[in-house]
């Protein structure tokens, strides 16, 4: 049997059981694959067959699968979030200039990332009480980052710094214009709503003009200072002070 042919069967009937799984729920892939009516498994064996014709398919291309599971779910208009542990889930995108109400916000992240994860990974994550700016990886200058309670006050503070930087109308994705990058740093912002919409944005090598701005106003938030000179963290060296628009 020709193998692309039998690849694609596998995925089509995982995408077709995907069709089937509700936004906002985790799934991992294999959970995904017992559901599907026309997806069988062997126990003994530990292989599955689509519709008793195509494979057998071992528990690892099962796995395998979860990326062109994803690229059909973004092709619909999906959001895809991914969790080593959870598997994938699936949300309604809002599009950018779209506005959403600041109070409707449940989580918010925004991640700096050096390529190859050398070192430099920061986060800024709001949950709806609490803001936090730290490193996921420690960098040279040992950033400890800080994390606080916001009252009504620092709420205030956080909906304005959103509407004065624009963020419902960056856009879906950035990156240099003519050219490709391979390395250098990337960049993530995903906010997910109350009624599990979601707006998300990202870029590699590029960037909206004012994410400097959002980023300098999530330390003012947390009360930290963005050191100069050989102090300043790696991670912040690229977004304060350099907001060119790609």
């Amino acid at each position: 049997m020709n193998e692309r042919k039998n690849w694609d069967a596998l995925v089509e009937a995982l995408c077709r059981q995907i069709d089937e799984w509700p936004l906002g729920k985790w799934v991992m892939m294999e959970e995904l694959a017992s559901l599907a009516p026309d997806i069988e498994f062997d126990e003994d064996e530990e292989q599955y067959t689509i519709a008793g014709t195509y494979g057998p398919f071992s528990p690892e291309d099962i796995d395998d699968a979860e990326v062109e599971v994803q690229a059909y779910a973004e092709e619909k208009g999906l959001f895809v979030d991914q969790d080593f542990d959870k598997g994938i889930c699936l949300h309604e995108r809002i599009d950018p200039a779209v506005e959403f109400d600041f109070d409707e916000i449940e989580y918010l992240k925004l991640t700096y990332e050096p390529a190859l994860l050398l070192g430099g990974q920061s986060k800024a994550v709001y949950d709806g009480e609490t803001l936090e700016v730290a490193p996921e990886w420690k960098d040279a200058s040992d950033f400890q980052g800080k994390s606080v309670k916001l009252d009504q006050e620092g709420k205030e503070s956080l909906r304005s710094l959103i509407e004065e930087a624009g963020v419902p109308t960056w856009n879906r994705e950035y990156a240099p214009i003519g050219y490709m990058v391979l390395d250098g740093w990337g960049w993530s912002l995903l906010i997910r709503l109350k009624n599990g919409k979601v707006f998300a944005s990202e870029g590699s090598n590029a960037w909206p003009e004012t994410l400097g701005l959002f980023w300098e106003g999530l330390f003012d938030i947390v009360g930290l200072e963005v050191s100069d000179g050989d102090e300043r963290p790696e991670w912040v060296c690229e977004l304060v002070g350099q907001d060119d628009e790609e």
